[in-house]
């Protein structure tokens, strides 16, 4: 008898620590379902009504990202082949945006460009009234030896001026594969636009659940 208090506290924490267990699991759980708009919105760039993305051979996407004036800004590129569609072996890219607001800084390739050793280069020129010009090509080096990259194939680097208000800069890409250029009705390809959003107040992407 004189033994059974410490195992009756014992077994009183391991019943509270499977409650605190089971509550969090629950909390968890009712977090992750309720947060899964926010993010999916946030993944389309928080534009609702969005069409949905047709379904074709090859898609060209950049990235919606936020920036801050003074600051720089990273946005991704993207290149999807699906599975059985040729081979590409090279892949340009143009897109304008206004001179006052955005600077081109730098282009960094991928892992996965960097595994099929496609060549990723950029340069930007001065366009037609307040725009400057972006290319950007990319070029496998060995299109007989190595699949162009479907995935993440570079970074682009902005720099936002200082003065910039706040406001949404349309990138809205001109693309060629293998020197054919995607026409906005192609069966065989898409472009998916991207932006970035200019705000003078830092924008966080979270949920009331993991925040509090």
């Amino acid at each position: 008898m004189g033994n059974s208090r410490p195992w009756n506290d014992l077994t009183a924490i391991v019943i509270l620590a499977g409650g605190i267990l089971k509550e969090t699991v629950l909390l968890s759980l009712l977090a992750f379902f309720l947060c899964q708009p926010i993010l999916a919105q946030e993944r389309q760039g928080g534009e609702e009504g969005a069409a949905p993305a047709r379904d074709t051979e090859f898609t060209v996407s950049f990235g919606k990202v936020n920036g801050q004036p003074g600051t720089d800004v990273s946005m991704a590129i993207l290149f999807a082949r699906k599975a059985g569609a040729p081979n590409v072996a090279k892949l340009r890219a143009r897109v304008s945006y206004s001179n006052a607001v955005l600077k081109f800084n730098r282009i960094e390739d991928a892992y996965l460009s960097r595994r099929a050793k496609l060549r990723v280069q950029a340069k930007e020129e001065t366009g037609a009234g307040a725009e400057n010009v972006l290319e950007m090509n990319f070029e496998l080096a060995d299109p007989e030896g190595a699949n162009f990259p479907s995935g993440q194939i570079a970074t682009v680097y902005f720099h936002v001026a200082a003065d910039a208000a706040d406001q949404i800069v349309p990138m809205n890409p001109q693309a060629w594969i293998d020197e054919k250029q995607v026409m906005p009705d192609s069966p065989l390809a898409q472009i998916e636009p991207g932006h970035v959003r200019i705000s003078q107040t830092p924008v966080f992407l979270s949920c009331f659940f993991f925040t509090h």
